[in-house]
């Protein structure tokens, strides 16, 4: 059968944007991974550099006043402590990327084990004069999940809470279920989340505006979105500037 030249022009056409297409998502890979190295290396850059300065002036400054050396010493275990932290983070990241995390689920009552996570958070919150509450809607089914991971995501959400909520603020944890999920709403009055930011807020090393001056490694939204959806759920948020900010947990109640 011969082939006429227009069908070898169609199928040339399609080759060639086949290739083009593989070139162009070869490069978009690359240019993530660059991207990401560079980030880390930003990250860790800062920390390194504090660890690295302070341990030096004591090594070489025999007449340093003794608080001054004690001031070094916590500056050098903080910054450790967040890079360690970090480490931990992208290789629970790295594990959920290749599918080698499994969950060790169990079924629990979702607003006791809420509660119980929460309970480490009063002292800080009443510190902070920010009341902290968990409420449910109607009667809550138990759930499955992993509570040692799930465990980790609410601890982000809290620690993030708090951090951006003045004195007399409210976080608000809410419960309510479906026929077929729980959804979890936590919710603060602080300072809200840009809305030209919302788009990246669950991008790797990204930290929002309104905690520029707070500790933090720019991953534990990430790592909470992946978690949620290693459950089969998902997360959702709104916020407004200055008026603060919900997420929302769904997750299904059988799976």
């Amino acid at each position: 059968m011969e082939i006429n030249s227009e069908t070898k022009l169609d199928y040339l056409f399609l080759l060639l944007s086949h290739l083009g297409k593989t070139v162009y998502l070869q490069k978009e890979k690359e240019k993530l991974q660059d991207d990401f190295l560079s980030s880390i290396t930003h990250e860790v850059r800062t920390p390194l550099a504090l660890i690295r300065g302070f341990a030096q002036v004591l090594l070489e400054d025999d007449d340093l006043y003794e608080k001054n050396k004690k001031d070094f010493i916590r500056t050098i275990y903080k910054e450790s402590v967040k890079l360690s932290n970090m480490l931990d983070k992208l290789s629970f990241l790295s594990k959920l990327d290749r599918g080698k995390l499994l969950l060790n689920k169990s079924l629990v009552e979702p607003e006791r084990f809420i509660k119980e996570i929460i309970e480490n958070f009063y002292s800080s919150a009443d510190e902070r004069g920010v009341s902290l509450t968990v409420s449910s809607k109607g009667e809550i089914p138990s759930i499955s999940l992993d509570t040692e991971k799930m465990r980790m995501v609410f601890q982000e959400f809290f620690r993030d809470a708090l951090k951006v909520t003045g004195r007399n603020g409210k976080i608000e944890i809410i419960l309510t279920s479906t026929d077929k999920n729980l959804k979890i709403e936590l919710k603060d009055n602080g300072k809200g989340i840009p809305a030209e930011e919302l788009p990246f807020i669950f991008d790797k090393f990204y930290k929002v505006s309104s905690l520029d001056n707070e500790e933090g490694t720019g991953l534990g939204l990430v790592l909470a979105k992946r978690i949620i959806e290693e459950h089969e759920g998902s997360l959702t948020v709104k916020s407004q500037e200055m008026k603060g900010t919900s997420f929302f947990i769904f997750l299904p109640l059988y799976w």
